[in-house]
């Protein structure tokens, strides 16, 4: 079977969705008669880049480095351009006539569709673009172009891979998609997978990831403050962002910088180590954002099972499709810091509550690696052949 997986952005840089296709990439190379075309772009340490990320020949990948106008981190010229990419890839396309194509970008997905209208289009929906931008206050022109593309794509591919139930739920619901439809939620690494009975600190909590609104970081800050007894560790995020300072600025007006501390955004490797030593892991999401209560596949949760810790996380539908209550984790009300406090505040008192749900989470990651993902995606393909 031969596939290709388009990612037409730089991969200087190191957002979430980099680790997912990373991870979901390796393992499908890995799949037993898979033979993967990666379609990235080209730029300066771009071979280095890749191999950093193992997604070379030896991991069994076929890189194929097309032109790219796009800036890279710390370029000062913003701009960036996506035909020569978009043209260059339906040429390698063409050439190899994949069984499938994996596409997650929108408008990728929209031009390959009128452009190669033979494709078998895997497209991959993390969210719904027109309802998160309807949130973000866009413009309504804006929203409605992001609609009507989003209602051509997903109607019209091949196959449609939504990366939470309730998604795919409200995919079916509105677009009403032809092709193939599956659930396939995001992964985690091997390497996470820790002995969930080690000796753990049983009042440290942590949350690591990124700091954006929608992620619900200064719910951790608020809910910390009633916890007299928790230690909390926040990871993520960059010291010179608004984001970073305002959490700090917070955390120093509540008195809490002897037991809360907030640490830039690491290598994976630190994230691991940290994970090693908390007990429970933190979720604290939002209900007032779709992308944050219906649409996301949270890595950080996959990595917080694995890692054997009790994982704390709000009653949302994208949360109770992963976290059983009382299962694998205890759930809060949302956006509540009284409800999240005392959440884990039974944690922190009962650390035999949270090694029951730590353990629970480390077998229920089984389901979750990048390999079992990969198997999936293979099945969906083969089922729509």
């Amino acid at each position: 079977m031969r596939l290709a997986y388009l990612y037409p952005e730089h991969l200087g840089y190191s957002p979430a969705r980099l680790i997912q296709v990373a991870g979901t990439c390796r393992a499908l190379a890995a799949q037993p008669g898979v033979e993967l075309h990666l379609l990235v772009g080209r730029y300066p340490g771009v071979r280095r880049r890749l191999e950093e990320l193992g997604l070379g020949p030896a991991q069994g990948i076929n890189p194929h480095l097309l032109p790219m106008l796009q800036p890279g981190p710390g370029a000062r010229l913003r701009a960036s351009w996506h035909m020569p990419f978009y043209m260059a890839a339906a040429r390698v396309l063409k050439r190899l006539e994949p069984d499938a194509a994996i596409v997650r970008h929108l408008k990728l997905g929209a031009w390959m569709l009128r452009h190669l209208p033979q494709l078998r289009l895997v497209y991959e929906a993390h969210e719904l673009f027109w309802i998160t931008a309807q949130e973000e206050k866009m413009a309504p022109a804006r929203v409605a172009r992001l609609k009507s593309m989003e209602q051509e794509v997903l109607s019209r591919a091949w196959a449609v891979v939504a990366i939470s139930q309730p998604l795919a739920e409200e995919i079916r619901a509105w677009a009403r998609p032809r092709g193939v439809m599956a659930v396939i939620p995001c992964g985690v690494d091997e390497d996470f997978f820790l002995d969930p009975a080690r000796a753990r600190d049983p009042a440290l909590a942590v949350y690591t990831g990124g700091l954006g609104e929608w992620k619900g970081v200064g719910l951790v800050v608020e809910a910390a403050a009633k916890v007299q007894e928790a230690r909390v560790v926040i990871m993520g995020g960059e010291p010179e962002s608004a984001e970073y300072q305002r959490l700090a600025r917070r955390i120093q007006e509540l008195g809490l910088t002897g037991r809360l501390q907030l640490k830039p955004k690491a290598p994976r490797q630190q994230v691991r180590a940290l994970l090693q030593q908390a007990s429970i892991g933190l979720w604290p999401g939002t209900a007032r954002r779709a992308i944050a209560a219906r649409f996301t596949s949270p890595l950080k949760v996959f990595e917080y099972m694995a890692a054997g810790c009790a994982v704390v996380a709000p009653r949302v539908p994208a949360a109770q499709g992963l976290v059983g209550e009382g299962v694998e984790g205890l759930l809060f009300e949302p956006d509540d810091p009284a409800s999240l406090a005392e959440v884990l505040g039974r944690l922190v008192s009962d650390p035999s509550l949270a090694q029951r749900l730590g353990s629970n989470g480390a077998r229920k990651a089984q389901e979750f690696t990048w390999q079992r993902r990969a198997e999936r995606l293979v099945e969906v393909i083969k089922a729509g052949r």
